[in-house]
């Protein structure tokens, strides 16, 4: 089998730093232990902790390196070896750890190998004689890395989702748009992230639909319709998945199916993203669903710092029935705390005409692994 170049540069890469473990002298009787090799011990809110006093680290080079170990495709051999990943920058510490900040982009893991060394200094310029030429000798520039975008795009949304490749929520609401009419929603979601060029990311889960709406039906004794307040139930399964065509462009998908109460149901959700997905974009699209009505939305998602987002929104629909439209206005915020927590709220007003109107609350809760 031929090797990729991508493969071949991985292996250059191992060799270079790779090198072949010295010989183990005895230990003389009473000889103290040799202290750990300092580590990454903690990635915490993109700080990096090292088990290095900040005394000792003050003034050093922090360079991070992770062990790797490759299969060279042409000889099957095992390659071991270190990789640099990036350079820390020190913030401040205590007598057992320090605390540092890596470059953005850089993915720095628990147990990746910190080496300290010692800046070197350039050396003084030599003072010419008078009348003698002076030849000025600048530094080489730093070799070049080349990166591919998917690459640092990845590295960006996983740095900017605090390192979390999993989120479990579950939530609920209740929407009503006056009087008895209104219906409950809650549902728990499992997601997993690739932060990949094309698959976003994957969805599992389930809710449910509760409440009451005006509906007609045929009354044959008056060969009329007769419109009465009638039970609502619709309980589902979930799977969805999120494609990233290009950096501002995005499509989502979802299928649903459940039992109502006059039988089986189903619907899909189709909506596209216009925007960077950490930055500030565009959601339209629209559910189709049988038993419990359609639904269309146009979203405006705003990141109001790192962990905050608000997202106005507008909803026409013919819920929870398939009968009368409605329209709903509603403001999303959403709240990362720390790096496994997050909220959502919800608030907004709804209304089937100008003379009726009522509210809409939701919430959830999300925990980020």
């Amino acid at each position: 089998m031929t090797p990729t170049i991508r493969q071949s540069t991985i292996i250059a890469a191992l060799l270079l730093v790779t090198a072949p473990p010295a010989a183990a002298e005895p230990e003389e009787p009473g000889a103290a232990s040799q202290p750990a090799p300092p580590r990454v011990i903690q990635v915490r809110d993109g700080e990096i902790y090292v088990n290095v006093p900040a005394e000792a680290a003050r003034g050093q080079l922090l360079e991070v390196y992770r062990d790797e170990t490759v299969v060279d495709p042409a000889t099957g051999d095992r390659l071991t070896g270190r990789l640099r990943i990036c350079r820390l920058r020190l913030l401040r510490g205590g007598d057992r750890f320090s605390v540092a900040r890596a470059p953005q982009g850089a993915v720095v893991k628990v147990g990746d190998v910190v080496t300290l060394t010692a800046p070197v200094a350039p050396p003084a310029p030599a003072i010419p004689a008078r009348g003698a030429a002076t030849l000025v000798r600048r530094p080489a520039p730093p070799p070049l890395v080349h990166r591919r975008a998917e690459d640092l795009q990845r590295e960006r949304l996983l740095d900017a989702n605090l390192g979390a490749t999993n989120r479990l929520v579950a939530g609920g609401g209740y929407v009503s748009y006056g009087g008895k009419d209104h219906f409950s929603l809650f549902e728990g979601e499992y997601t997993h992230y690739f932060f990949h060029s094309v698959v976003h990311s994957i969805r599992f889960g389930g809710g449910g639909l509760v409440g009451e709406t005006y509906f007609d039906r045929y009354d044959p004794s008056s060969d009329g319709t007769d419109r009465s307040l009638e039970p609502v139930r619709f309980y589902y399964g979930l799977a969805g998945v999120d494609f990233t065509l290009t950096e501002w462009l995005g499509v989502e998908m979802e299928a649903i199916f459940g039992v109502t109460v006059d039988g089986v149901g189903g619907g899909a959700l189709s909506a596209f993203r216009v925007g960077k997905r950490d930055g500030v974009n565009v959601r339209v699209g629209g559910w189709l669903r049988s038993y419990v009505g359609h639904e269309g939305f146009l979203a405006l998602e705003i990141p109001v710092g790192p962990r905050f987002r608000l997202t106005p929104s507008v909803v026409i629909d013919n819920m929870p029935r398939g009968e009368d439209m409605g329209f709903r206005a509603l403001l999303k915020g959403e709240l990362r705390i720390g790096r496994y927590l997050g909220l959502t709220a919800e608030v907004g007003g709804a209304a089937r005409d100008a003379n009726t109107g009522g509210f809409v609350g939701t919430g959830g809760l999300s925990v980020h692994m």
